[in-house]
């Protein structure tokens, strides 16, 4: 391939890449192995830079696994900086040992380094963009990969000309174009020689599969780089159907064509926790859902991995992370005349009390305290004659139990059955008398020995739930 028509055809994808605002006066940093591909970039770019008006480094990443010959790649990469008069920036890492320390397999790693590496540089101001130099060859083994794990359309999108600040301007053009282009230069690169070796799953695909293929189709490249395009056209239009008809109500998202409901969830996790859920685990979930349809009361819990909890709820679907489930330590408070106001459960309650009904004076709609604002959710009248000891109020404990219509009731089965969410009831205290026994329940109501005493109730108690809304 010609210079002229290898660097038309970069130019002419970056054109797509920044249809929206032109590179121009904007930093964009190569990244350099001393390949054939990452070298025909950066002398492309270099070519372009002047036209197009961007400036451009490059940055080098010895990832201490190939010993000598790493070194040669750094020192080849630094001379062609040097010769061009382009910024170098180079670091080592050693990923054989970051490899074991976390337990990541040596491409993965060396691939997590090499982008955190990349940000870095960006968060410094050193440049607006990183370009790799990832190509249409590369975009093919990446679908062909991703089709023997059974990917959905997603993985058939290949690889995106941009995510974010990573562009890839070589991404129309194959390794045969561009060692063509570099010969047409006269322009030599170096080898890594772990690229050579069927020892992992994407050399076998290179040097076996994608040979075989191209036996059918010379034109294989092409081919897959037109797959990917149509795959991410309809691909972006189901991303933005899902993302139009989201919701959290059960009975929704039950109405929707598994296409839409999958991507819901798959978004809905990954807010959690920063990655896609399973395959086996979002059809799990949309068969539940489609199960549950107009059932809006049916309650059931998943915990699914990255310590996510989906809870089903009053017709609603909720994803809580491991710290949004823990228990809140147990607390127990004596409510007196003399300490007005007590916080419990790490100040999400407030009690205000009163020791005589006309007294206290406080709002019934909104309490500020302490800097926070909080929303009245009861109030309870009692009569002290009855009551035994001190009142006092308390988190809840399992096998609590309030006597009412002259039956000893469970309190988890009378929430459960009122349909209140299993992380309100956590916030949600007892009122005790001085022997421990229920006197009243938030939701719930007094317990018979204190039914049919409102007129001549004496003590007022009314709580109050964190706003954090205000």
């Amino acid at each position: 391939m010609s210079e002229t028509n290898f660097v038309s055809a970069v130019r002419a994808t970056i054109t797509e890449i920044f249809e929206d605002a032109p590179p121009c006066g904007k930093k964009i940093l190569v990244g350099l192995s001393g390949g054939a591909d990452s070298v025909a970039l950066t002398l492309s770019l270099f070519s372009l830079s002047t036209e197009m008006g961007f400036s451009i480094s490059c940055c080098h990443i010895n990832h201490m696994i190939r010993g000598e010959e790493a070194d040669r790649d750094e020192a080849f990469s630094r001379n062609l900086c040097e010769r061009l008069g382009i910024p170098f920036y180079s670091e080592k890492f050693d990923v054989p040992a970051i490899s074991i320390k976390e337990k990541k397999g040596l491409e993965e790693t060396a691939r997590d380094v090499r982008y955190a590496y990349f940000d870095s540089l960006c968060d410094k101001g050193t440049a607006d963009y990183i370009a790799t130099a990832h190509t249409a060859s590369d975009n093919a083994e990446t679908v062909i990969f991703n089709i023997t794990r059974g990917s959905g359309l997603s993985g058939l999108c290949g690889i995106p000309k941009r995510r974010g600040r990573i562009i890839r301007p070589l991404l129309h053009l194959t390794r045969e174009e561009i060692e063509a282009y570099l010969s047409a230069m006269s322009q030599p690169y170096v080898t890594d020689s772990t690229n050579l070796i069927d020892d992992c799953s994407r050399n076998t695909i290179r040097l076996n599969v994608i040979p075989a293929l191209r036996e059918i189709n010379p034109s294989l490249a092409g081919g897959i780089s037109k797959l990917s395009e149509l795959c991410a056209r309809d691909n972006e239009y189901l991303e933005k159907e899902a993302a139009r008809l989201r919701t959290d109500d059960i009975a929704s998202l039950s109405m929707l064509p598994m296409a839409i409901l999958s991507r819901i969830i798959g978004a809905m996790y990954r807010e959690r926790t920063g990655y896609l859920p399973s395959m086996v685990h979002t059809d799990m979930l949309c068969g539940e859902i489609y199960k549950v349809g107009e059932k809006n009361g049916e309650f059931k819990s998943f915990d699914l991995p990255g310590e996510i909890t989906v809870r089903f709820e009053c017709g609603k679907i909720r994803l809580l992370c491991k710290d949004e489930t823990a228990e809140k330590n147990y607390s127990e408070y004596d409510i007196v005349p003399e300490n007005g106001i007590n916080e419990l459960c790490g100040g999400e309650i407030l009690a205000v009390y009163g020791e005589k009904i006309e007294d206290n004076k406080e709002s019934c709609e909104k309490l500020s305290h302490g800097g926070n604002f909080y929303t009245q959710i009861m109030e309870t009248r009692l009569f002290s004659d009855i009551i035994k000891g001190k009142i006092h109020i308390r988190s809840g404990l399992p096998g609590d139990k309030i006597r009412i219509s002259g039956m000893s009731k469970d309190v988890k089965k009378m929430y459960s059955a009122k349909r209140i969410p299993v992380d309100i009831r956590k916030y949600l205290p007892r009122i005790c008398d001085g022997e421990g026994g229920i006197l009243s329940l938030p939701y719930v109501g007094v317990c018979d020995a204190q039914h049919g005493f409102y007129d001549s109730a004496d003590i007022i108690i009314r709580l109050y739930l964190k706003d954090d809304k205000e």
